[in-house]
Parts: structure tokens; sequence; C-alpha cells
């Protein structure tokens, strides 16, 4: 309906009908965000826990205004072999699922390591995220996390341990590091045992181990957080092993 009024004095008005058709769009789902395992989380694969302990990745429900649609989540894994040579990106499990989970078992994790290539140095990295879709759109997460697996070669040897016979620190790797580095140690005694994250200044970053350690050989992940779960900046640090017998102190560089 069209009005024109001249005025106040008087009105014209006239009318036309007409037809339109509206096209519905597709909206893409919200992304998820992750709930466990937090970044960089570290596991041990031994034989105490190879054949009764689960991984399990939880994250929250993505979203959809198109009522109806059936979200699917694509949860990707796949080897870190950015320290690597010549080596392809490995995927290790991918899986399309309707909840919002995924576990695998320790024994799956155990089968997927590669132990032919090599695809790692001595620890594996496992890097994971989730994507969703709605058969139309998807959405693409932009946060990838790690995990951490330590294992043995052979479990047999497992419940044989290295006992070394002389303190030892070693020199973190990879170095520079972005944004994990192992530290490894050796102990030839049995005692408390605390490893330091310090930072140019002198002040404490984080504390990797505060606790009493049998005799061994040992390797700790460190992924450049400090002791609130924020990520440091770049630059130059210092990690300081103390026992009651032995101090040493080492530097290592992040860079980004």
């Amino acid at each position: 309906m069209v009005q024109v009024e001249d005025n106040g004095i008087g009105t014209l008005s006239d009318s036309k009908s007409f037809s339109f058709t509206i096209i519905s769009q597709n909206d893409k789902p919200t992304a998820v965000t992750y709930t466990t395992p937090e970044e960089g989380h570290n596991i041990i694969i031994d034989n105490d826990n190879l054949d009764n302990t689960n991984l399990t990745f939880d994250w929250s429900l993505s979203t959809d205004v198109d009522k109806g649609d059936t979200l699917i989540y694509l949860f990707h894994a796949e080897w870190d072999t950015a320290n690597q040579v010549d080596h392809p990106v490995t995927t290790v499990f991918h899986p399309n699922i309707l909840d919002t989970k995924f576990s695998v078992s320790y024994v799956e994790l155990w089968d997927a390591l590669d132990f032919e290539h090599r695809l790692w140095f001595n620890q594996p990295v496992m890097k994971w995220k989730v994507d969703v879709t709605d058969g139309i759109d998807t959405t693409f997460s932009t946060e990838v996390r790690t995990i951490n697996i330590g294992y043995y070669d052979d479990l047999a040897l497992a419940e044989q341990l290295y006992i070394p016979t002389a303190y030892a620190l070693f020199q973190n790797y990879p170095n520079p590091f972005n944004p994990i580095t192992r530290i490894e140690y050796d102990l030839p005694v049995a005692g408390r045992v605390q490893l330091t994250i310090y930072n140019l200044l002198g002040q404490e970053v984080t504390s990797l181990i505060k606790s009493w350690q049998e005799p061994g050989h040992y390797s700790i992940t460190w992924n450049s957080q400090n002791d609130h779960k924020v990520m440091v900046s770049s630059g130059m640090y210092f990690y300081y092993l103390e026992t009651q017998e032995f101090k040493q102190i080492k530097k290592m560089i992040l860079l980004k």
C-alpha cells in the first residue's frame, strides 16, 4: 500500500499485489571447545596399564540454528612429525561420530605406534582436533592439542628398569623448541627430586617435579606453560635439577 498526503487536506492511495520467493540459506554449526585432555597431556604405556586403561577425548556440544540437522563430529589425530625429515603426516585415528567424546584404549595406541619408520626420535607426540559438519557445511576447529606418549619398545623390558651409576642432567630436546621440549635425567639412588624452570631474571616459572623418586632414567616434557597454565614468551630459560647430593642447571631456548 502506498499513500500520499497533501498537508492533511487530501490523501491518495494505491495498492498492488506481488509475490516473492524466499531461498533458505544453510547455517554452519558452531565450533566445539575441548574439555579433556588438556594441552601437553602426558601418558605412559606400560605393562600395568596396557590392558585396562583408556584415553578419552571430550569436547562441547555444537549447535546449529537449522533445527533438524544431524551434526557429525570429525575427530582427527595424527603423529606430529614437525621435527622429522622427509616423513609425511601420519594419521592415527579419524572417525566420524555423533557423540561429543571419543575413547581409545592403550592397546590401540600401542598398535598405532610406528616402530618400523620411527616418525619420532624418542617420544611420540600426537596432535588432535575436532571439526563438525551438518552434512552441508563444515566448521573447522582453529585449536590443535597435543599429547605426549611415553612407551617401552619392548613392554617386557618395562619391569627391568635401567639403573644409572651416576647423576646426570641431559640437554633438552629439541632445543630450540616450540612449544614442547623433553628433559631427561639419571638418578643412581632414590631421593627427593626437584626440577624447576626459571626465566632470565631468575624467577621461577614452573616446578615440573617435586617428589620422591626411585633410581632410574627419567624423561619429562615441558609445554612452555607456567604454573598458571599460561604460555610463556619466547626467550632463554633455565632448568635446574636438585637432589640432596646433586645440583645442575642447563639453559634452553623457546622460539615462537
